[in-house]
């Protein structure tokens, strides 16, 4: 009861009486960067970090809209259990072209850590398989991966036919599988979006036993997210800090958003009034199996 109190106290001392301030604040953070790169960007200069502000913008306006939609559900713990394999999925969807590109070019182990990880959340908190069952149920993911490489795949073949012939090369597989995991990657928190608008039921009372489990991938979710978003975003701080200081002001106002969605589901579902229900629940349960 102490902890969850605890996690309550901290939603409200840090949004207040508008429960979207931080959020909000969050994307207008990455607009005034796109901005003020835009503006201040000399002539000789590339529009590579006016694209990485961009994208990462782009990144957080899907989170920015759960955030604001998602307290107005009736149960948004419930809501989880069923969009959480979705957004896992898209991330390791996007996770596994970087290990694919890391094992074939510079070796790098740590996206094949990341998408291991994800796989795992996958596995051991919503018991994901890789069926065709589970992949029909999942047909959504499956559509957002192949509109984010059929976007890449027009993006990169209109810049490599805008080139003059005698720069053209041959075919850059890697820049389609970077910019594959980029726009996938962006569209990693919509299927939780769209179930949230599309979701207008009532939810029925939930049983111990669901509720056990509600929590299980709850803690398995937010621990993939929050310990790979650390590595993803504040890792890359330091470095940035001192070449790109707008990049690394731009990972952090996006940390900080998954941050807070991750703080505000998780007060939910150790809130003191599901606790004080399940506790009153079990104690119904084995008062009735006492008197039988």
């Amino acid at each position: 009861m102490l902890s969850s109190s605890s996690f309550w106290q901290t939603q409200n001392a840090i949004h207040g009486k508008d429960s979207n301030a931080l959020p909000k604040a969050m994307l207008v953070i990455a607009g005034v960067l796109v901005t003020y790169r835009h503006m201040t960007q000399e002539a000789w200069e590339g529009n590579q970090l006016k694209t990485f502000l961009a994208l990462i913008m782009l990144q957080m306006l899907p989170l920015v809209l759960l955030e604001v939609k998602m307290p107005s559900c009736t149960d948004p713990i419930a809501l989880l259990s069923q969009f959480g394999s979705k957004v896992l999925l898209m991330h390791a969807c996007f996770l596994s072209l970087r290990a694919w590109q890391s094992f074939f070019s510079d070796g790098d182990v740590w996206d094949i850590v990341y998408f291991l990880g994800a796989c795992a959340a996958l596995h051991q908190g919503f018991g994901f398989r890789p069926t065709l069952r589970s992949i029909y149920e999942h047909r959504d993911v499956l559509g957002l991966m192949l509109l984010a490489m059929l976007t890449a795949f027009i993006e990169e073949s209109i810049s490599y036919w805008s080139l003059p012939q005698w720069q053209r090369g041959s075919w850059n597989l890697t820049d389609l599988t970077i910019a594959g995991c980029n726009y996938t990657e962006i569209l990693a928190f919509v299927p939780a979006l769209w179930m949230v608008c599309r979701n207008k039921a009532e939810l029925s009372p939930s049983s111990p036993a669901e509720d056990a489990k509600t929590r299980n991938r709850a803690i398995w979710f937010f621990a993939f997210l929050v310990l790979f978003y650390i590595c993803e975003d504040l890792g890359s701080v330091p470095v940035l800090w001192q070449v790109m200081p707008l990049a690394a002001i731009g990972h952090t106002a996006h940390f900080m958003l998954v941050l807070d969605f991750a703080g505000f589901m998780l007060a939910h579902v150790y809130s003191p009034e599901k606790i004080k229900q399940g506790l009153m629940r079990m104690t119904a349960s084995f008062g009735a199996g006492t008197l039988v």
